[in-house]
């Protein structure tokens, strides 16, 4: 077969797939990983099909280039080639930086290994919009170009590594277009103990052991996946009138105080097990959470979403949760051995005198609801 390839489509939606047309006429499809593209980033527009594409016109005061271009090599996980005409350019992404993996004058950092894997997963293979920043130099020392990276579903790219814990946010004394977004991702990541900084690996110390933590990532799926805007899901006015007490509640909405049962999908699946709604840490309830448990076949679960009566949205990043696994998804706590989700929000999400949480798959219908108090119809 030949070692030539075009680019042939690149259809969307579940079953997309990368394919690839050789000179000889042969054809070879892969599936397209998954998108990272978070719906609730202003540059993400989601079609009529349930995919997304990148919004170029909501992309700010950045300088676009006119057209994506095909990534021909990986470097690192900040550094890759693109092909823009007759000429390969290094893109350096501005506003990170990702351990050392290539550098001979340095050994390869903590993390740097699975920053590089996480880079290639992302952009191999495929074309990529890039956007230089005004206020910042186009190109470094090095000759790099420094730009913004983004996939055509809306996948950016150089943010998507800040909220895995791939990388940290670098600036270099002038304020850049995405600064303040980057800088709440990266204290999230290490908030919640992403990649890099988890104690498990490099604790955010660049010159850790550079130990293979590819087993402790797969155990740590979510890691991977889009976190929440800082606020996200943020409530007010939950707990007025009726409280728990007067309803006789514990504070916990169990499937007997859910929806009727034959409202619910009869084939097993992810289901709301359990809703803490009532937390004990304080005003702002950073210890409620919704429980949920998959009973069926392991399940990729990025794109499913909870939802409260006053429409504050979560959405699940992209990992597989295995049969029989629970994961919670916290106020504004981070529990690994739960998940690791969390609203990441100030203030209480769910009402104690009376609110519901409904699920939802990809497609946005309803799979599973659990109410109490003036929350029940």
């Amino acid at each position: 077969m030949s070692g030539r390839w075009a680019v042939l489509a690149r259809p969307t939606g579940p079953l997309a797939a990368l394919c690839l047309i050789g000179l000889s006429g042969l054809v070879a499809c892969r599936p397209e990983p998954p998108s990272a593209a978070d719906p609730r980033d202003p540059w993400v527009r989601v079609e009529a099909d349930g995919g997304t594409v990148l919004d170029t016109g909501a992309l700010g005061a950045v300088e676009l280039e006119p057209r994506p271009y095909p990534v021909t090599w990986i470097s690192d996980g900040d550094t890759i080639k693109v092909q823009r005409g007759a000429r390969r350019e290094t893109v350096r992404l501005l506003g990170i930086n990702t351990p050392e993996t290539v550098d001979p004058r340095r050994p390869v950092q903590c993390f740097g290994r699975e920053a590089s894997a996480r880079m290639k997963a992302l952009v191999e293979g495929r074309s990529v919009w890039l956007a230089t920043d005004p206020a910042e130099s186009r190109y470094d020392r090095n000759g790099r170009l420094l730009a913004y990276v983004w996939l055509p579903d809306g996948t950016f790219v150089n943010l998507e590594l800040l909220r895995g814990g791939f990388a940290n946010e670098a600036s270099y004394g002038t304020a850049y277009a995405f600064q303040d977004r980057f800088r709440r991702a990266a204290r999230q990541a290490e908030r919640a103990g992403r990649g890099l900084w988890s104690e498990a690996t490099c604790a955010g110390d660049f010159g850790a052991p550079a130990e293979d933590f590819s087993s402790w990532l797969e155990r740590q799926a979510p890691a991977s996946g889009v976190a929440p805007p800082e606020g996200a899901g943020r409530a007010s006015g939950f707990g007025a009138g009726t409280d728990a007490e007067a309803l006789g509640s514990t504070g916990t909405a169990s499937p007997e105080t859910g929806p009727d049962p034959a409202k619910a999908l009869a084939e097993p699946g992810l289901r709301i097990a359990e809703v803490v709604y009532d937390g004990d840490a304080g005003a702002a309830e950073p210890d409620e959470y919704v429980e949920l448990r998959n009973d069926g076949p392991p399940l990729e679960v990025g794109g499913w979403w909870l939802s409260d009566a006053e429409g504050h949205v979560f959405i699940l990043p992209d990992f597989v949760m295995a049969t029989g696994r629970r994961c919670r998804v916290y106020t504004d706590r981070v529990d690994v051995e739960h998940c690791g989700l969390s609203y990441f929000s100030r203030e209480p999400i769910w009402g104690n005198g009376g609110d519901r949480a409904t699920l939802h798959d990809p497609s946005g219908r309803e799979v599973d609801r659990r109410c109490w108090g003036r929350g029940c119809p």
